[in-house]
């Protein structure tokens, strides 16, 4: 059985590319063809708390649109952060929770070439170093004690 990867959470912060189920944007945006399900796309802007003392985060759409009429996309929206989903981080220095490291993500193990590789566990018995010295003793190459 092939191990898997741990797979990779991606971390709020400015400039992060997130999706957000459009219901739960406040204030409320028009739901395009009454779909409850759809999602909208959105830039993180900043993280903040609201009322009630809950983590929200702000945020604007990509294309501008959304926020007040006059302003055209000039006010934040906001939302809970359980309504949300990374699809891309921003800079790894402007993260919600401060500074933080880039992700390196670690490529598919190579057998040849690879740092991260293990070698299987054969049993000696059965391992190919062991027939390869039993091989280099009967025709003399190893001497035996």
């Amino acid at each position: 059985m092939a191990k898997t990867q741990k797979k990779i959470k991606l971390r709020p912060g400015k400039g992060a590319i997130a999706e957000i189920l459009t219901k739960f944007i406040k204030p409320p945006q028009p739901i395009p063809e009454d779909n409850p399900y759809h999602r909208s796309m959105a830039i993180l802007e900043e993280e903040g708390v609201d009322k009630n003392r809950n983590r929200i985060f702000r945020f604007y759409f990509p294309d501008g649109s959304g926020g007040d009429d006059e302003g055209f996309g000039t006010t934040l929206m906001w939302a809970n952060p359980r309504y949300l989903k990374i699809l891309k981080e921003g800079d790894h220095k402007l993260l919600f929770g401060g500074p933080g490291e880039p992700i390196i993500t670690r490529p598919a193990p190579d057998k040849v070439n690879h740092p991260h590789y293990k070698e299987a566990r054969n049993k000696w018995y059965y391992s190919e170093a062991r027939k390869l010295l039993v091989e280099d003793v009967k025709n003399g190459v190893i001497k035996r004690l």
